[in-house]
């Protein structure tokens, strides 16, 4: 799905990507901020077509600040207003309500084990052995997964996984 990142000033020049219109950062939002535009795949949408669903996965700066609520604001609309025409000045962009939520950081640790003998192993496939993967958080969210070096996705607080053998590295 394309996408249109735009750091935002929140001093009244924003403009939107797509429609080209005067944007205002919403409450909380700073100079510096980004607005992240998605365009979807479609050629048009009706009133009595069922809702769009839309996952977006994204990712928290290294630098955010741990315990501290990141603001996240989600928008709809439609550039082209209710036709197909690029005619704003008679037909102006279509905007939804905006829906407010925030994400908060949180340190994790996580501890990763073999099961050899003195964390020791000969290679090949004679040789499998089986990783514990354990998460520890002052919160614990079983939603969340791990993904380790050893190919094996572990859902959370579940650590065990398995894989075909593989040789220890």
């Amino acid at each position: 799905m394309p996408s249109t990142v735009t750091v935002l000033a929140c001093d009244g020049s924003d403009t939107h990507p797509l429609t080209q219109q005067s944007i205002t950062c919403p409450p909380g939002f700073t100079a510096g901020d980004m607005m992240t535009t998605l365009t979807l795949p479609f050629g048009s949408f009706t009133p009595t077509q069922p809702a769009a669903t839309i996952s977006v996965l994204t990712q928290v700066s290294d630098f955010a600040d741990v315990d501290h609520a990141l603001g996240v604001v989600a928008r709809g609309g439609f550039r082209s207003g209710s036709d197909p025409l690029d005619n704003p000045l008679t037909d102006p962009p279509i905007v939804g309500p905006s829906t407010t939520t925030s994400v908060t950081p949180q340190l994790i640790t996580i501890t990763k084990h073999d099961n050899a003998p003195e964390s020791e192993t000969a290679t090949g496939p004679n040789f499998a052995r089986l990783w514990n993967v354990a998460r520890s958080s002052p919160r614990a969210r079983p939603s969340r997964t791990c993904a380790s070096a050893t190919p094996c996705p572990t859902p959370f607080p579940t650590v065990a996984c398995r894989t075909s053998p593989r040789p220890a590295r």
